[in-house]
């Protein structure tokens, strides 16, 4: 049977709250980090904002989506002038779904009181995929943006989405909804006629598709989500971006969040600051779970600073070890392009900056490790005195870069 547009709105809601906390999140950063940069260089660059799977804007309990989660971001920095204006395009295949948004973006300007020219809106009711021409060079001629892409099911195409994105994208943020629950089910009958659209999603020919089924569960003794992980970061390899981040999320049943890996919610970025803010959102969820499976109780050994991050600081290890020296920058880049569980991680194994910072002088603490410094770093970013790595070390990739840390002989 084929779902309804109402149908699929309906199903999106299990899993709403999770994603768009990590959704606002990461757009959050990027509009900060973006306005910061725009007022220091004065260059007034338009911002762009770009929703491919946009839906009604509002669920059936008044709920706001993401292109209205936007909007209210968004208007947020337009009284401060640093961006000359905001471009802000959404598409809906459903004209049911495009009606609503349509009247829901006009509501929410008019209580914003946001001008069409502060807000420059372009709504399309169809595929994107028959706007790539003018979307990829659109995309190319700008340079701040955030794209948000959450399909419904399988019906993306990533190679077709990737050749639209990766033009000038060094400064924009991705995020993209990966339903692996649907994947799955796919993957578990491999002779079905809907592996073709496994094939489509990734980029992959039917029968290379079925060899690496059969290596993976075969040979290596894996799973459907193994085969998922390897298919997604070899889809997503050759985009532009610095951090790739996969974290899993669950969706709510009878009112209760499920304990498993649903979906993965991915986001593309060059930017440690929207990295970061992602993770530590992702963190702070975990440990709400963590107090609602334990009532509401804590363990103190786990919130104390000293042990916190004990489970973070032997990954760092193993990291350093695997290399026997790499710059903070090498570090932090090889902690983020992960693959997180929302069963299985906790909440003190999530490498944000608040946290590797007391892993690294913890372990610095106790010798395990040591740092120097490359060239010239800002003041403020170490203390030599005490010997330890200060938070302002991450605040850029420049600075990073500067820091090399090494085992302790």
């Amino acid at each position: 049977m084929v779902k309804t547009a109402q149908e699929h709105f309906s199903e999106e809601k299990k899993h709403t709250k999770i994603k768009h906390d990590l959704f606002t999140e990461a757009l959050k950063a990027s509009l900060s980090i973006s306005n910061s940069l725009n007022y220091k260089d004065k260059s007034n660059i338009p911002f762009m904002y770009i929703d491919l799977y946009a839906g009604a804007g509002k669920f059936t309990d008044e709920k706001e989506g993401s292109p209205l989660i936007a909007i209210n971001l968004i208007s947020e920095y337009i009284e401060k002038r640093s961006f000359e204006h905001f471009e802000y395009i959404v598409t809906e295949n459903d004209e049911n779904n495009a009606k609503c948004l349509l009247e829901n973006i006009k509501s929410k300007k008019e209580c914003l009181n946001i001008t069409d020219n502060d807000l420059k809106t372009a709504l399309y009711c169809g595929h994107w995929e028959d706007l790539t021409p003018e979307l990829s060079k659109y995309i190319k001629a700008r340079k701040w943006g955030f794209v948000f892409v959450d399909p419904f099911s399988l019906e993306l195409n990533l190679q077709e989405l990737i050749n639209v994105l990766n033009h000038n994208i060094y400064y924009k943020d991705i995020m993209i909804l990966i339903n692996k629950n649907a994947q799955e089910r796919v993957l578990g009958k491999p002779d079905s006629p809907d592996i073709q659209k496994i094939c489509r999603y990734f980029g992959i020919e039917e029968t290379k598709l079925k060899r690496l089924i059969n290596y993976i569960k075969v040979n290596q003794k894996g799973t459907n989500e193994d085969i998922i992980q390897y298919l997604t970061q070899k889809a997503l390899a050759n985009v532009d971006k610095d951090f790739k981040i996969y974290a899993g999320i669950s969706r709510t049943r009878e009112g209760e969040l499920e304990n498993s890996d649903r979906f993965y919610l991915a986001l593309l970025t060059s930017s440690i600051g929207v990295a970061d803010n992602f993770l530590n959102k992702y963190a702070e969820l975990l440990e709400e779970k963590e107090l609602r499976d334990n009532g509401g109780q804590q363990n103190l050994f786990d919130t104390s600073p000293q042990t916190k991050y004990v489970n973070l600081e032997e990954t760092v290890m193993t990291t350093i070890n695997k290399y026997n020296s790499m710059t903070l920058y090498e570090l932090t880049k090889d902690l983020f392009n992960v693959f997180l569980s929302w069963k299985f991680t906790e909440d003190n194994q999530i490498p944000h900056r608040r946290a590797l910072t007391i892993a690294l002088n913890n372990l610095l603490n106790r010798k395990c490790i040591n740092f120097e410094i490359l060239g010239t770093l800002p003041k403020g970013c170490v203390n030599l005195g005490k010997n330890t790595i200060l938070s302002k070390a991450f605040y850029s990739k420049d600075n990073m870069k500067h820091i090399k840390i090494g085992v302790a002989k």
